[in-house]
Order: C-alpha cells, then structure tokens, then sequence
C-alpha cells in the first residue's frame, strides 16, 4: 500500500511538471513562433561580434585586413559577403544587411554607408525591422522603415 501511494505522488509530481513546463514554454516568443521584434533584435546582437571583429582587422598594414582595399580603416568596406567569407560562414544570405549595397537592402532603410566610425546594422523578421546604429547605439526595433538606422 506504501509503495502505491508513492508511485502515485511521483506520477502527479511528473504530471504537474509537465503541465508547468508547456504552460510556460508555449507562451514564450520562441516556442509560439515567435515575438518577432526580439527575433529581429536577437540577429542584430548575434551579428555584433562579428562586425566588431570585421573593425578591428581593418587596419592599413594589417595582414588580416578582410576587404580589398588596404589603406581605409574602421567599418568602411564592410559588407555581409565579407562578413559570410572572412568571420561566419553560417551568417544567413538574406534578412540581415550591414551596408545599403548588400544585395535585398530594404527599400525605405536609411542607408548608412559603414565608415571608419560608424555603421548601422539591420535585421528583419517577417515585417518587423531592428537595428544597431553602432558602435556605441542600442538595439531599437520598428515596422516603420524610415526608422530604421534614423536614430
């Protein structure tokens, strides 16, 4: 008799684990298809890295310089084929831009040349828009194109 009334307390306790588990994972962006401005600022962050490192070998003389031209410095001459090519070959080959000749650049985007000191990055899910207007901006999200990269 002990031992069912145990087995019985384990089986409810692993039922209402269960039960808590979806209840908190089917409401979350992730699992429900998603909030799709976290997904879009999440792609911006994940990119980040990348396009820092892209700043840091960008220097005249620099044996690692990742774009033809050896003599600019900064952020000029990035782009996402270079960023696929040189750092992160899984970076996805559309949704994602980091300069206004990237190929699918949204109609509407501000576009922000990267220079020696500044870039804009943009992501886009489904209709939603996030960007970085780097190196020192935060991560903003809109579904207005015109926003994006304005500020």
């Amino acid at each position: 008799m002990v031992v069912r009334v145990w087995h019985l307390g384990v089986v409810v306790l692993f039922a209402l684990l269960l039960v808590g588990y979806y209840v908190t994972h089917a409401s979350s962006p992730s699992a429900s298809g998603g909030d799709a401005a976290l997904n879009a600022e999440a792609n911006v962050r994940m990119l980040t890295p990348t396009v820092e490192s892209y700043n840091v070998d960008n220097t005249p003389g620099n044996k690692k310089d990742p774009n033809t031209s050896h003599s600019d410095s900064g952020y000029t001459g990035m782009t996402m084929a270079i960023l696929r090519s040189k750092y992160d070959s899984a970076l996805p080959a559309a949704g994602e831009w980091v300069s206004p000749t990237d190929p699918g650049f949204p109609a509407g985007v501000v576009k922000v040349t990267p220079s020696k000191t500044t870039y804009c990055v943009v992501a886009m899910v489904d209709t939603t828009y996030a960007w970085k207007l780097g190196p020192s901006g935060v991560v903003k999200s809109s579904t207005t194109p015109s926003d994006v990269c304005a500020s």
